[in-house]
């Protein structure tokens, strides 16, 4: 009467979603790492990749671009 002592579905929704979010993060991380390792079968290099799709959109982008995790910076 005075309170509700059970789960909320709520809450075990909420739960389950957070735990979800963490298995998806971490089968992401996982492939980028395991595809990371190989090369690409046309030899092209992520920065020529990167310097080549910033002349097709006229990017004029200064920052040095040692891995692909700056290019989200360098494109904003």
């Amino acid at each position: 009467m005075y309170g509700y002592y059970g789960y909320d579905t709520l809450f075990l929704a909420v739960i389950v979603v957070f735990i979800l979010g963490i298995w998806a993060q971490i089968r992401v991380k996982n492939t980028y790492k395991k595809y990371s390792q190989e090369y690409a079968s046309s030899g092209v290099t992520s920065f020529s990749l990167h310097s080549s799709i910033s002349r097709l959109f006229r990017c004029s982008c200064s920052c040095p671009l040692t891995s692909p995790s700056m290019w989200s910076v360098c494109l904003l």
